[in-house]
């Protein structure tokens, strides 16, 4: 972590212009939106995915010669995500419900009900 003070004195001017901002004004075109739900999954999509996300896998695959793709990604995927509507897609409140639904046939309980998990890249090393 670094003090105002420390960033005040080692970034250039252009970065102490960004620093008059908060890093959430970020989101806020994506939140224009008057549902919640639309309004998340935009600013995933445009802001978590591919600034995080996807660096992250990115960086480890290509460090050891693979290449990664994510097929829920595919934008005719995405496109056809994007236009069901957010009482589907968090049925009862649960997220993901369709794709669990979906996934149903395929995959046991315990693993599509299960807490999130989350994955942490070992970026220090």
């Amino acid at each position: 972590m670094f003090t105002d003070e420390d960033k005040e004195d080692s970034y250039n001017t252009a970065m102490r212009e960004q620093l008059k901002r908060s890093a959430l004004d970020r989101l806020d075109p994506h939140f224009q939106q008057t549902d919640l739900v639309i309004a998340a999954n935009r600013a995933d999509l445009h802001t978590y995915l591919p600034d995080d996300l996807l660096v992250k896998v990115d960086g480890a695959t290509m460090a050891h010669g693979l290449e990664a793709r994510s097929p829920l990604l595919d934008h005719v995927m995405v496109e056809w995500a994007a236009g069901i509507s957010p009482r589907v897609r968090m049925a009862h409140g649960v997220t993901k419900a369709l794709f669990k639904s979906a996934m149903a046939p395929y995959l046991p309980a315990e693993l599509l009900h299960r807490p999130k998990m989350g994955f942490s890249c070992p970026v220090d090393q």
